[in-house]
């Protein structure tokens, strides 16, 4: 969603770009790839709202082995989960709360010596360039999860993102922020995956 040329948009948000793996019975779970779901104001923009969810978490699918869970990756400045405000005249309030997520959460085995799947957390920013960004609480989160293994499998490895709230030229006022970028890896069966922050 992007707003520009002064424009004005106020409401709720759910902005989403989510990958969602498909399960197996007989196989390895599809792998589910984040995307780029994004909320920005400039040239100015200006929006405000209440209750704001932007996601572009990844979810492996279920099957003999868990597929992949990848959140949406960031490149050359295009992809994950973004809210920010840019350039004179551009505003933002969101009020209630704010939830940026782009997490990584692998699939589970469903098999007797299948692995979890792996978990790579993504990337989730709130930013605010030559422009004010005013919120109530806010929620960024950019986790990996590795899925849980049965039998004689592995649990799934993890690798958090990266999770940040930035200002160049502009200001961020705001009641609390939290920011995540964990890796956790799953559990069960013979083998633990391992867990690495981002």
């Amino acid at each position: 969603v992007r707003i520009q040329g002064g424009a004005t948009v106020t409401g709720s948000l759910l902005a989403r770009a989510a990958g969602e793996g498909g399960s197996s019975s007989g196989g390895t779970g599809g792998t589910g790839q984040g995307g780029y779901a994004r909320l920005s104001a400039f040239n100015g923009g200006t929006v405000t709202i209440n209750n704001a969810t932007v996601d572009s978490s990844g979810h492996g699918g279920s099957g003999v082995n868990g597929g992949d869970g990848i959140g949406g990756q960031n490149f050359e400045s295009w992809g994950g989960s973004v809210i920010q405000v840019f350039g004179s005249g551009s505003a933002m309030a969101l009020t209630g709360s704010t939830t940026v997520t782009s997490n990584g959460i692998g699939g589970n085995s469903t098999g007797p010596s299948g692995n979890g799947g792996d978990g790579t957390g993504g990337f989730g920013t709130i930013g605010a360039v030559g422009a004010t960004l005013n919120m109530d609480s806010a929620f960024i989160e950019a986790s990996g999860i590795g899925g849980d293994a049965t039998g004689s499998g592995n649990a799934g490895s993890a690798i958090g993102g990266s999770a940040q709230v930035w200002a160049d030229g502009g200001t961020i006022n705001a009641s609390g922020i939290t920011a995540l970028a964990h890796g956790t890896a799953g559990t069960g069966g013979v083998g633990g995956g391992t867990g690495e922050a981002g």
